[in-house]
């Protein structure tokens, strides 16, 4: 950050030091201080994209769930491509924090419509299931595309299907995934 304040100095509108800023300040959970950045960088060039991508973000960070996915819509129209994987995905984040569970699935399927090897997607939707207490239809489509996730994601889903299991009370499958997931941690 010290460099980047440095950088400011000599000129207070160099766009990668105000990022790098804004991005300092996220890291630190200075909500408020990182939007001020990215606002900032927005009125020195309108069509930053990454600017753009990192307001909707905080905007999630903070709360405001209706103005982050009204955010990510304006990203993926003004930037459509690869990113939009990553903003569909964040908005169905930011729908499943709002408890907009219909359109939370949909946003993520939107996201698999661009790179179906995205299975960040597959845990929003499973995610979006159990919020909604469709637990099988979470358990389905997360051990459908088990074998596909990183081994960091897989306990994080495992951790969706245990509680999924529990609701249905299936003791013999949450048993299963309790095993897999202290196999995954490394306890014994």
């Amino acid at each position: 950050n010290m460099f980047y304040q440095k950088a400011l100095q000599i000129d207070n509108s160099f766009i990668p030091a105000i990022l790098g800023t804004g991005d300092c300040d996220f890291a630190f959970k200075k909500y408020e201080d990182a939007l001020k950045k990215y606002e900032r960088i927005l009125a020195i060039d309108g069509e930053h994209d990454r600017a753009s991508f990192e307001s909707a973000r905080v905007m999630g960070a903070l709360g405001n769930y209706d103005k982050s996915t009204e955010l990510w819509k304006k990203y993926i129209e003004k930037f459509p491509g690869i990113d939009s994987v990553k903003a569909y995905t964040n908005m169905s984040l930011d729908y499943i924090l709002n408890k907009q569970y219909t359109e939370a699935i949909a946003a993520a399927e939107e996201s698999l419509k661009i790179d179906p090897k995205w299975y960040t997607a597959y845990y929003r939707i499973g995610d979006a299931y159990e919020e909604s207490k469709e637990y099988q239809k979470a358990i389905d489509i997360l051990e459908e595309h088990f074998i596909n996730f990183e081994d960091y994601q897989k306990k994080w889903v495992l951790k969706i299907l245990i509680r999924c299991c529990e609701k249905l009370e299936n003791k013999e499958k949450k048993e299963e995934y309790e095993k897999r997931l202290k196999e995954l941690r490394g306890d014994n």
